[in-house]
């Protein structure tokens, strides 16, 4: 099968896929041989990835605009020696997101525009 996704990159939205100029018929078929494994309605994890795998990067295809925050974020820049059992994230108030994983585990904190925007 032709490849058109980078190894590098873990997480697809059904849209990249598709700037990529995957059809549904062939995301379908890649799934099918191994290639990608669907996650939800919208994001696919790349099989093919090489590289690190870190629970931050699944969270993405979960929380779209969610950013990692609390202690998760000061694990991530290396700033404590604990690593959280779960991943924190800061979301608008008014955000939906679609169903949450199993895995990783993930815990939403819900903050107004303004504090959302400073926190970034």
């Amino acid at each position: 099968m032709n490849l058109k996704i980078n190894d590098k990159k873990m997480i697809y939205s059904m849209q990249e896929l598709k700037d990529l100029g995957l059809s549904n018929y062939k995301i379908n078929k890649m799934v099918e041989s191994g290639f990608l494994a669907k996650l939800n309605n919208n994001s696919y994890s790349n099989l093919t990835f090489y590289g690190d795998y870190n629970d931050f990067i699944f969270t993405s295809a979960y929380v779209i605009r969610g950013v990692v925050c609390l202690l998760s974020a000061a694990s991530y820049y290396e700033l404590t020696t604990v690593r959280p059992e779960v991943v924190d994230l800061a979301i608008f108030r008014k955000d939906k997101f679609l169903t949450l994983p199993a895995w990783p585990k993930i815990n939403l904190y819900n903050f107004s525009e303004e504090r959302y925007n400073l926190g970034i």
